[in-house]
C-alpha cells in the first residue's frame, strides 16, 4: 500500500483523502491514485453535510474524538486534506489498512 496519503504535521497527521458523497454507507474504498484514500459517504455534498459525516468516520475509525479530526484544506472539493490529531503516520496508514483489507 502506498504511503503518501499520511504525512506528519505539527498537531498529528495530514491525510489526503478523496471523498465521494451519496454512497450507501460510509467506508474506506480503497486507495485513490497512490497519493490518496477514498472515502465514501453517505450523506450529499451539500450544507457541509459530507464533510460532517467523513470527519465523523474518521475520528471512529482512527479512535480519536471527533474535535481531533479537522478538514485543513478542500472543505469545499472532493479532494481534501484532514489533520487527525495526536496521531502518529504509521498508526494512521496502519488503521486504514486494517480497515481497507478488512472490508
Amino acid at each position: 500500500m502506498a504511503e503518501d496519503f499520511a504525512a506528519p504535521g505539527k498537531y498529528g497527521t495530514l491525510l489526503k483523502i478523496r471523498v465521494s458523497p451519496g454512497a450507501t454507507n460510509t467506508a474506506f474504498a480503497g486507495l485513490y491514485g497512490e497519493g490518496a484514500v477514498k472515502l465514501r459517504v453517505a450523506a450529499p455534498p451539500e450544507n457541509g453535510r459530507a464533510n460532517a459525516e467523513a470527519t465523523r468516520f474518521l475520528a471512529e475509525s482512527l479512535g480519536v474524538s471527533r474535535s481531533g479530526v479537522e478538514v485543513v484544506r478542500g472543505g469545499g472539493s472532493r479532494d481534501k486534506v484532514v489533520l487527525i490529531r495526536d496521531k502518529t503516520p504509521g498508526a494512521v496508514r496502519d488503521r486504514i489498512s486494517r480497515a481497507i483489507h478488512a472490508g
